[in-house]
């Protein structure tokens, strides 16, 4: 089983909009890359889609292309914003890990890594993330 807690569809639905904002750093962006993963998906299907393909959401999210970390345009602020500023692998990694969908053995299979591969792209994220600092609180809205 993929998901570390008992989500919901729609818990997981939010957290696959979350990774998107902090990938793109805006709203729209987010928004219209998660009606493509559907679309997408529902096209390829041609059914409603179960729990167990949440994890292939997430995979299609990380395929599409994301904002350059260090592009100064974005409506984030506080925490996202940090994480917005993170390369990438570390941005997707740590916001899927710190959103809780996934295990850590999940989660390393969802992208493509080893689970000491994923604990290093962490630490990193980790580290960075501590010398940034942000002083707001997290908003995801």
């Amino acid at each position: 089983m993929f998901r570390l807690n008992s989500a919901s569809p729609f818990d997981q639905i939010q957290a696959l909009y979350r990774l998107l904002l902090i990938r793109t750093g805006h709203r729209i962006e987010a928004e219209n890359a998660l009606r493509q993963i559907f679309s997408g998906s529902l096209k390829k299907s041609g059914h409603e889609t179960g729990n167990a393909e949440f994890a292939e959401f997430f995979r299609a999210a990380l395929r599409l292309p994301a904002t350059r970390s260090d592009s100064l345009k974005t409506e984030l602020d506080g925490w996202p914003l940090a994480l917005h500023r993170l390369p990438e692998p570390e941005r997707s990694a740590i916001t899927l890990f710190y959103l809780e969908i996934f295990s850590p053995t999940a989660l390393g299979n969802i992208l493509g890594v080893g689970i000491q591969e994923l604990a290093g792209i962490i630490e990193t994220a980790r580290n960075s993330l501590e010398v940034q600092r942000p002083n707001s609180d997290t908003k995801w809205n």
